[in-house]
């Protein structure tokens, strides 16, 4: 019983993708369902990446941008992060671009159409750079190999409101993140997405290609005791979703594959299991995010 109340670093991982047991020529986030979804909300639309089997890092397949214009675009796939706001957490991809083209990714304090909030952009033109937007400054401070994939690694770590980037196992920069990418003013220290979009800054063209794309968090202060017994069912459900949680205070949200909340509860404040009545929502891919004394444990939901 003493070992159940001490402290452990619990880990949550959201998101293990290498887009191999998906067909080469669909789209990425309609294949793969939430978390990912695209900028428009239209998961195999005209903004949604393909699955390619032209370059893989780990074989078949990677998905793949390419840019019709130096504008950007049409490719422009949103990965959900449930809004993070404790623990460290470890976001890690490989990237291939070929000669002549760049690529770019960014990530998000606040995913919410035009009213998004960027905590950095980083950009990989065509002349071998990395450059990172932060404080609408950018900045050049590193580089990476074209024609050969190389790893990038973010480190986002919400207690100490710090962030750094490490390209091709090289540290480029680390940064307070609470910076915004757009303005000097001091952002949320909230992690909610990352985005991945055809571009390459407006002198180049994009073209590039994503593997083995690993989100994971560690929490350190939460007991095994704490986030005991809890859960839901069923899965996939049809009108309701019950959740079981042991006691102590414990909050819930239901996210749509967009980010945006379309239930929340307290469940110190109901009597019983919470039971979320689903009918009304549309068929699809939902979120499930418990909390406990600050950590997020996001779950994929099935509403039939």
């Amino acid at each position: 019983m003493l070992a159940l109340a001490w402290a452990v670093q619990a880990q949550t991982v959201l998101v293990n993708e290498n887009f191999d047991s998906y067909s080469a020529g669909t789209f990425l986030a309609d294949a793969a369902g939430a978390p990912w979804s695209t900028w428009s909300n239209n998961p195999g639309g005209a903004d949604d990446a393909v699955i390619s089997d032209e370059q893989a890092a780990s074989a078949p397949n990677s998905g793949a941008w390419t840019a019709t214009s130096t504008n950007g675009g049409p490719g422009d796939v949103v990965l959900n992060l449930g809004n993070q706001t404790a623990g460290v957490w470890n976001i890690s991809f490989k990237m291939y671009i070929p000669s002549g083209f760049g690529g770019y990714f960014n990530i998000l304090h606040v995913l919410q159409g035009n009213s998004s909030k960027w905590a950095v952009e980083v950009t990989f033109p065509a002349n071998g750079d990395v450059n990172l937007m932060l404080q609408n400054v950018t900045t050049t401070y590193g580089s990476y190999p074209h024609d050969a994939w190389f790893p990038v690694h973010i480190t986002v770590d919400m207690n100490a409101v710090q962030a750094s980037l490490e390209v091709n196992n090289t540290a480029v920069h680390t940064w307070p993140f609470n910076w915004n990418a757009g303005d000097a003013n001091a952002g949320l220290n909230q992690l909610a997405a990352m985005d991945f979009f055809a571009y390459a800054g407006e002198a180049d063209l994009a073209k590039y290609y994503i593997d083995d794309v690993v989100v994971e968090g560690t929490t350190v202060g939460v007991s095994e005791m704490a986030v005991a017994n809890l859960g839901f069912y069923p899965n996939p459900a049809k009108d309701v979703l019950h959740i079981t949680a042991a006691s102590g205070a414990s909050a819930w949200c239901l996210r749509d594959a967009t980010g945006r909340t379309v239930m929340e509860g307290d469940v110190a404040k109901q009597q019983g299991e919470p039971a979320l009545d689903l009918s009304g929502l549309i068929p699809g891919i939902y979120l499930l995010d418990l909390v406990r004394h600050g950590r997020h444990a996001l779950h994929k939901v099935v509403k039939q």
